[in-house]
């Protein structure tokens, strides 16, 4: 018997309505989890996503509210609970869809400050409904932490910083998902983005993390393009859009975490497109378009904050 969960991440699938037993309610639903990556760096965010499949012959009713992980490490022969330090965060997006006999819906999530919580080692995990909906769980998946020294100092670094200080406020900021996740903290973007520059200067990040960063940084010349339009000063627009493309164009694909959804190649994408919108609207639109062809998935899937 699995144990408890006793942290959950950004957001727990519900359905709501089920009348029948446990046992036939564990019938009535499948639920699925995919890994982007086996083997991830010390800190680096892992990409994951989930699957709720109505296996039952009536509609259901899912609240995309607080999609719960459960982590176990390895110790021996033995698995142990992982148990993360509080729940980050509130809800910020709740979305109820009501899921016909054999339909399903997928979910996206980045893992990201749960992630800075792990040392290296050999874990497992899952996603899992509470009981008190209809319940049901994936089945186990492992990965392995390797060891990151660079990593470890840049994320210690943020962790150090006074939270009641801007630079505290960045660092929170980052771990929960950042600009992307439209995160305030009383900061501006012009302090949000010198401070993540201050920390990353001179770091020896993985590929993976400086990917993040990176994707980070565009993220806020993206805002930053969409002030000056709101502004009415569209020629400020198009020099934040072409820095953040800049940004974008650095990135190294190679080394993304790649999902049915498209995982973070997809994202990176899809900040391209947001950029592009402001600069060459057309070329966005059959970019977009291209995107949704190669990851069909990715039209219907809840892309949640990261955590």
């Amino acid at each position: 018997m699995s144990p408890r969960p006793a942290f959950f991440l950004s957001a727990i699938l519900v359905a709501v309505g089920a009348t029948a037993s446990v046992g036939a309610a564990q019938a009535e639903v499948e639920v699925t989890l995919q890994l982007a990556r086996t083997t991830v760096h010390e800190c680096d965010p892992l990409w994951v996503a989930f699957r709720f499949a109505n296996r039952s012959d009536r509609q259901l009713a899912i609240n995309m509210k607080r999609p719960g992980f459960v982590f176990e490490r390895q110790e021996g022969e033995q698995w142990r609970p992982v148990y993360l330090r509080g729940i980050v965060g509130s809800d910020l997006r709740i979305a109820t869809h009501m899921v016909a006999p054999e339909g399903a819906v997928h979910g996206e999530i980045r893992l990201g400050y749960s992630m800075t919580q792990l040392e290296p080692g050999e874990y497992r995990m899952r996603v899992v409904f509470p009981k008190y909906g209809v319940p049901g769980e994936s089945a186990w998946h492992e990965f392995t932490v390797l060891p990151h020294a660079g990593n470890r100092e840049f994320t210690d670094r943020l962790k150090a910083a006074p939270r009641a200080e801007p630079a505290g406020s960045a660092a929170s900021r980052f771990f929960m998902g950042g600009a992307r996740a439209g995160f305030s903290f009383g900061l501006t973007l012009l302090e949000y983005e010198r401070h993540m520059r201050a920390f990353a200067s001179g770091a020896d990040l993985s590929p993976g993390l400086a990917a993040e960063l990176q994707h980070e940084l565009a993220t806020i010349a993206q805002n930053q393009a969409l002030l000056a339009r709101h502004a009415g000063d569209e020629a400020t627009a198009r020099e934040h859009a072409k820095a953040g493309l800049a940004l974008l164009a650095a990135i190294d694909l190679s080394t993304s975490q790649r999902l049915d959804t498209g995982g973070q190649p997809a994202a990176i994408r899809e900040s391209r497109i947001d950029l592009l919108s402001i600069s060459s609207p057309e070329v966005a639109a059959i970019e977009r378009q291209t995107l949704m062809s190669e990851f069909p998935q990715r039209r219907g899937a809840v892309r949640l904050p990261s955590r």
